[in-house]
C-alpha cells in the first residue's frame, strides 16, 4: 500500500503539456518492476489454482503486462499507451478486504449492477426514447451564433444538439445528469416555442427525480443485504478458527 502511494503522488506531479519528467520516467520503471516481481513471487509461490481464484491477481497480472507493453512502447511514436500506468492506482481497493464499509459498499455495488438488469433496460429505453421525441421537435433548429444568439440562416450547430441519434441521446444524458441542462432549454425555447419547455420538464421530472431516486434505493436495499451476508460470513470465520484452535488445545 506504501508503494501504490508513492505512485499516486509520484502521477500527481506530472504536468500538461510539458514533456514527462525524468523522475517520472524513472519511478515509472522502478514501479514496473516492483510490481512485477511481487507478481512473480505471488506465481511461485501460490499453486495455480489458488492464485487464479483470487481476482486481485488476475487484475495484477493484468496491470504489470500492460506495464511491461507501456516500457516496450516508451520510446515509440505511440503515447496513449502510458495512460495505462493509472490503472494500478485501483489497486487501492485492497483495502477492501480489510476495512467492513469499504467492502459492504463495493459489494453492494456489485450486486446492484449485476441485479439490475431491467433497470438498465429500463433506463436505456427511456433515454431512447426521449432523444427520438427531441429529434422529431428539434432537429436542425439548434443554430446560434457566436453570442448565443439564435440564427436560422448562418447560425453554428452547438454540440448539444438534436440532429442525429448519437449527439441526441448525448444530449438527453446531458440533461438527465443535470450538466446544464436549463441552458439547453433555453436553446429549445429560443429556437422553438414555449412549449418546448414541457418537454424538459418531463425529462427532467421522471429522468432525473424518479429513475435516480429509484436506483439509490436500490443501492441502499443491496447494501444493507450485502452487509448482512458479510456479517454472517465473518461470524462463521471466526467461529470456524475457534472451533479449529480448540481442537487442537
Amino acid at each position: 500500500m506504501v508503494v501504490i502511494l508513492l505512485n499516486t503522488g509520484i502521477l500527481a506531479t506530472d504536468q500538461f503539456p510539458n514533456p514527462e519528467m525524468d523522475l517520472i520516467q524513472q519511478s515509472n520503471k522502478m514501479f514496473t518492476i516492483y510490481f512485477a516481481t511481487e507478481l512473480l513471487i505471488k506465481m511461485t509461490g501460490m499453486t495455480f489454482q489458488e492464485w487464479r481464484s483470487d481476482l486481485f491477481n488476475i487484475y495484477d497480472f493484468i496491470i504489470v503486462t500492460a506495464s511491461c507493453v507501456e516500457l516496450g512502447l516508451s520510446n515509440t511514436q505511440v503515447t496513449f499507451i502510458s495512460a495505462l500506468r493509472v490503472m494500478r492506482l485501483l489497486r487501492i481497493f485492497k483495502l477492501a478486504r480489510s476495512n467492513f464499509t469499504l467492502k459492504c459498499l463495493l459489494d453492494s455495488i456489485g450486486q446492484t449492477i449485476y441485479q439490475c438488469a431491467n433497470f438498465i433496460v429500463i433506463l436505456s429505453i427511456f433515454i431512447y426514447t426521449f432523444a427520438l421525441l427531441g429529434m422529431e421537435m428539434f432537429a436542425g433548429k439548434f443554430k446560434f451564433d457566436e453570442f448565443g444568439r439564435f440564427d436560422p440562416v448562418n447560425g453554428m450547430v452547438p454540440r448539444q444538439n438534436y440532429d442525429h441519434i448519437t449527439w441526441a441521446i448525448v444530449t438527453v444524458f446531458q440533461i438527465f445528469i443535470g450538466d446544464k441542462w436549463d441552458d439547453i432549454m433555453y436553446m429549445a425555447y429560443q429556437s422553438s416555442n414555449k412549449g418546448a419547455v414541457i418537454y424538459f420538464i418531463f425529462l427532467v421530472l421522471f429522468g432525473r427525480i424518479v429513475l435516480q431516486n429509484l436506483f439509490l434505493a436500490l443501492l441502499l436495499g443491496y447494501f444493507e443485504q450485502a452487509s448482512i451476508k458479510i456479517r454472517e460470513q465473518t461470524k462463521k470465520a471466526i467461529l470456524g478458527e475457534f472451533t479449529s484452535n480448540v481442537k487442537v488445545f
